[in-house]
């Protein structure tokens, strides 16, 4: 991981996102959003069951994870 942070500008953010929920159905790689049922979520081959949200530290403030944070 780089030491420098560099900001992504709202419309490519936007035009990112779009344009992989629209190839893929995925949004920063969530499949789905999650919905509370007791069923656990399939992401990146692995499953989870209790998505909290992102962890606080530099890398989970990158905006993709902030979006795929609460996506999930």
């Amino acid at each position: 991981m780089s030491e420098l942070m560099t900001p992504i500008p709202f419309r490519q953010l936007m035009t990112w996102i779009v344009a992989e929920h629209d190839r893929e159905g995925s949004v920063f790689g969530v499949h789905r959003p999650f919905h509370p049922s007791g069923k656990t979520l399939p992401i990146f081959g692995e499953t989870i069951e209790t998505p909290f949200g992102p962890a606080a530290g530099p890398n989970t403030q990158l905006a993709q994870n902030i979006v795929a944070g609460y996506f999930g």
